[in-house]
Parts: C-alpha cells; sequence; structure tokens
C-alpha cells in the first residue's frame, strides 16, 4: 500500500482550478492517513487555497525561472526530497513535468517509485 504520495506542480500560488485540484485532493489523502508532499516548481505569492499543516510543501525557487537551462538543478532537488522523504508515487499535476520526473528513473536510479502525469484533474463531490 502508499503511504507517502507527493505531487508535483508548476506553482502552487496560481489561483485556478489546477491548484484547487491538488490541494483538495492532497488533504483528502491526509484525512486518510496518506503521508503527502507537493513540490512547486515556483512560488511567487501565498497558496490561495487551504493546505492542511500535516502536507510537506517544499518550493524550488522563489520566483519562475528558465527551467530548461536549469533541469540538472531540478532534477537534483527532486531526487534528494524523493529519497529523503520515502516517497511511493509522484503525480505530474501537469504533463510537462514530466520531463523532469522520468529522467529520474535512469540518471538518479529513481526506480521504486510510480510516476503519474495528469492533463486535467477532476474531483466528484464525494470527497
Amino acid at each position: 500500500m502508499l503511504s507517502h504520495v507527493c505531487f508535483f506542480i508548476s506553482s502552487i500560488s496560481n489561483s485556478e482550478g489546477t491548484e484547487r485540484i491538488t490541494t483538495s485532493l492532497a488533504n483528502s489523502l491526509i484525512k486518510e492517513g496518506y503521508n503527502v508532499s507537493i513540490i512547486s516548481l515556483c512560488q511567487n505569492n501565498e497558496s490561495v487555497f487551504q493546505i492542511d499543516s500535516k502536507i510537506q510543501l517544499y518550493i524550488l525557487f522563489k520566483k519562475p525561472k528558465p527551467y530548461p537551462l536549469l533541469i540538472f538543478v531540478i532534477l537534483w532537488k527532486l531526487c534528494v526530497i524523493i529519497h529523503e522523504k520515502s516517497v511511493d508515487m509522484i503525480i505530474n499535476v501537469d504533463v510537462i513535468l514530466a520531463l523532469f520526473t522520468l529522467p529520474l528513473r535512469y540518471t538518479f536510479k529513481v526506480e521504486q517509485q510510480d510516476i503519474i502525469s495528469c492533463r486535467k484533474m477532476h474531483i466528484s463531490k464525494r470527497i
């Protein structure tokens, strides 16, 4: 059974549906007893949506950067977090983020984690 789920998102500070769904799903997983982390490439402002205090939030950069030029820095930071926190599943909240997480399997030998990439996320009202 999974014990630690990690969401990887471009920016947790945006006020759009992707951020709302990510925080809602993360908060729901915490209530179900999972360990949850959110890794955000950047965070310009505070998150608009409520994030449970038990969720570990990691911000890789304070402001947006030319990320393709920083791919090895991003890969290294992701690898450190994933190993330190014993992450079981990584959820890329945007498909493009797979450009950073999939190379982890080969460059940093992050092999045990499941990696899921989502184009759009939807939550039913039952949660």
